[in-house]
């Protein structure tokens, strides 16, 4: 995949920042802009290893999940995504830019605050547990 940093194309995104949003045993986010100027997050997997193809396989079957459940509350739609069997080419997907719960309730949020936002992930969570 070479090495990910600014200024890197992925279709119509290109990546912005001097560092990843985070990385994982799947690979790394970066903050995009598009071409649009649409600001995203892209998640890039990581092809390294004898695991490769399996982890091709689950992030195939994340995007498609993501994609199969665009107006559930609490999923990020995708934006855009580029899935290929290639070795040599990244595979990634482009979603809206997530607000971390911690900055999205604030520095001390009332105990009542908390608990609204922990009922909406349980909905979400249970919403999906009853569809399998």
């Amino acid at each position: 995949m070479g090495a990910i940093g600014p200024g890197r194309r992925f279709g119509q995104w290109v990546t912005a920042g001097r560092k990843p949003l985070g990385s994982g045993g799947n690979g790394e986010g970066w903050r995009v802009r598009g071409d649009d100027d649409r600001l995203g997050a892209i998640k890039l997997l990581g092809r390294g290893g004898r695991s490769g193809r399996y982890r091709l396989g689950r992030f195939r079957d994340e995007v498609r999940f993501l994609l199969a459940h665009p107006q559930v509350p609490g999923i990020l739609p995708v934006l855009d995504s580029c899935i290929s069997d290639d070795p040599g080419q990244p595979s990634w997907y482009v979603m809206p830019v997530a607000i971390p719960i911690r900055e999205a309730l604030g520095d001390d949020p009332a105990p009542g605050m908390v608990v609204v936002a922990v009922a909406e992930i349980a909905g979400t969570l249970a919403a999906l547990a009853a569809e399998g």
